[in-house]
């Protein structure tokens, strides 16, 4: 019995110190061409999975952990990487 709350307690620990670590943070900005002007539907991608698009403003927001790669996407720019 004194093993599996040994076990118990240490999982608990382990699960709450990785959570610490690995929380997740929002991420907005607007993407834009030299001029500043507003690129629309931009494609913005988290670890080469596409997850938005940016609005008619240029805007884009979504949830990152630390250490994913930010990509934007758009036809006829080169292809852009940010890590966070």
């Amino acid at each position: 019995m004194e093993k599996y709350l040994r076990k118990l307690l240490f999982s608990i620990c382990f699960l709450g110190i990785t959570h610490v670590f690995s929380q997740a943070k929002d991420v907005t900005g607007v993407v834009s061409d030299s001029n500043g002007v507003p690129l629309v539907d931009v494609t913005v991608s988290v670890n080469n999975v596409p997850k938005t698009a940016t609005d008619f403003d240029g805007v884009y927001s979504l949830v990152v952990t630390d250490g994913d790669v930010i990509t934007f996407t758009y036809i006829g720019f080169k292809k852009s990487n940010t890590k966070r």
